[in-house]
């Protein structure tokens, strides 16, 4: 797969549209330029490719980009996914058609075009292919590709998978908890994080509220993408406590119930990985940095990514208990 470093300014997806180098001749000849999202996942039956284009102009950029016909492309462009197996021979077609989708209010037009693609219920895209995008603009004849591998389904051990049960006991706050794992083939990237489920009443009420906290656990790479490479994260007791305790207001007049928590993993390939590096916000004054794409003839990204969801993992009696008495976690008023 052809990559492309660029030397840009660009720090964002947003700024992609409206930023410049000093040496930009404002009055040359535009030439057109896609920029390019998208991100398969294997297990879900619909797919969705955002495609933009940058512009030039020597007004207000804010003022521009909120202008459709400068970011946004009509009705001309055909948007393909083809997959090839091993010996190259086409095995699979994806055909992607034009819809409109609103976003929030902000410096881009509201309503927004994007190419989504529906498959047939239960038809999942085959980790043994490579597939390949095709985008051309009908009335200039400007095309781009890009080719991606597709990320296999992720092999967990602990928690182990439905339906057995999965209980987390921490026996003690020094105790620790270890998430158990294969890595997948083609993936680099993985980003796991748990939910909190619990219950509140206001006291003197009759309406239970159901809430949830979101606790971001750890971001590993695989040293390889051949997959089958074993991990382990070991996440301490004292670390769930503490969590709730920034995430979770005191409140003299509530009871609270813990309920469960889910698991969330998620898997990105290395070019998916490298594009997200690129993109992060710099730490450092220096701005002019690599950007990274995929695409040829154009800029973005166009690769895998598989979230890996598992559910209802029960909270031990020893964990209801200490959620009671563990400083942290004592006047929040865990039952």
């Amino acid at each position: 797969m052809k990559k492309i470093i660029l030397s840009i300014f660009y720090l964002t997806l947003s700024t992609l549209y409206t930023s410049c180098s000093n040496d930009l001749d404002i009055n040359a000849a535009p030439k057109e330029t896609m920029v390019i999202y998208g991100l398969l996942n294997p297990v879900q039956d619909t797919h969705y490719i955002k495609i933009n284009k940058t512009f030039l102009t020597n007004s207000n950029v804010y003022n521009a980009t909120s202008v459709n016909a400068n970011t946004q492309y009509e009705d001309v462009l055909d948007v393909k996914v083809y997959g090839y197996n091993i010996a190259n021979q086409l095995k699979d077609s994806l055909l992607f058609d034009r819809v409109m989708v609103l976003k929030e209010n902000g410096v881009f037009p509201v309503n927004q075009p994007i190419y989504r693609n529906v498959e047939v219920m239960g038809k999942n895209l085959n980790p043994d292919y490579v597939y390949k995008l095709k985008v051309k603009n009908r009335e200039t004849g400007y095309e781009v590709n890009a080719n991606t591998n597709i990320l296999g389904n992720l092999q967990m051990f602990n928690p182990e998978p439905e339906p057995f049960a999965a209980v987390i006991n921490w026996n003690s706050v020094s105790a620790f908890y270890k998430i158990k794992f294969n890595t997948v083939k083609y993936g680099k990237f993985y980003d796991l994080k748990f939910k909190f489920y619990y219950k509140e009443l206001v006291n003197g009420t009759t309406d239970t509220l159901f809430k949830q906290i979101d606790w971001n656990l750890e971001t590993i790479r695989s040293s390889s993408l051949q997959g089958g490479e074993p991990k382990e994260v070991s996440i301490q007791g004292q670390r769930f406590y503490n969590t709730l305790k920034s995430a979770i207001p005191e409140k003299d007049n509530v009871k609270r119930w813990a309920s469960h928590l889910d698991l969330y993993t998620t898997v990105a390939t290395e070019d998916l990985d490298t594009y997200i590096s690129a993109n992060a916000p710099s730490n450092t004054p220096v701005q002019d940095k690599p950007s990274f794409t995929n695409i040829n003839n154009g800029l973005g990204i166009f690769s895998s990514r598989i979230n890996y969801v598992r559910k209802n993992i029960e909270i031990s009696g020893t964990v209801a208990t200490q959620l009671k008495t563990n400083p942290d976690t004592q006047n929040l008023n865990f039952q």
